[in-house]
């Protein structure tokens, strides 16, 4: 892959890949993925940020060796959601902003100019929703839906997982 800025603004075009985890984000059967949940695009407790990856700023090929880095016990990698930040803008009310992060996952400078070929997570971005849910508190319905519509529309890439 060639050697190119990565820009800061998202267009809505633009598709984005969500690790999906398993038992997590995906429902199994057989061993085999049939559905992406609404979880794989809600934020976790005391956050309201989803973090996927540029897909035009990387390759799936990266996009899972990440998701292998990240798996532990009780958490394997089922497969890539992919998704245009259009439909995460439209469906959502989400905003999509490229966050970068470095080689220890620390977010890089918003001033500073980001290439394919920095260490770390160049491509990395958040869907960024306008609430943060609570610790205690359930999430509320309506983000269920707005995740799950989502979900629906992600084109699931499980080959090679």
């Amino acid at each position: 892959m060639e050697i190119r800025r990565i820009p800061e603004v998202i267009i809505d075009k633009e598709e984005l890949v969500r690790l999906v985890f398993s038992p997590y984000h995906v429902r199994l059967r057989d061993g085999q993925v049939i559905e992406v949940k609404k979880e794989a695009f809600l934020p976790p407790k005391a956050s309201n940020e989803v973090s996927v990856l540029r897909l035009a700023y990387t390759t799936l090929d990266f996009c899972r060796q990440r998701g292998q880095e990240m798996q532990h016990e009780g958490k394997t990698l089922a497969g890539l959601a992919q998704v245009q930040a259009e439909k995460v803008r439209i469906n959502a009310g989400a905003e999509v902003k490229a966050s970068p992060l470095d080689a220890p996952n620390q977010p890089l400078p918003e001033s500073q100019e980001v290439f394919t070929n920095d260490p770390g997570t160049p491509m990395h971005a958040d869907m960024v929703y306008d609430f943060v849910p609570a610790e205690a508190e359930p999430i509320p319905q309506e983000f269920k839906i707005i995740a799950k519509r989502i979900a629906d529309q992600s084109h699931q890439m499980n080959e090679g997982i």
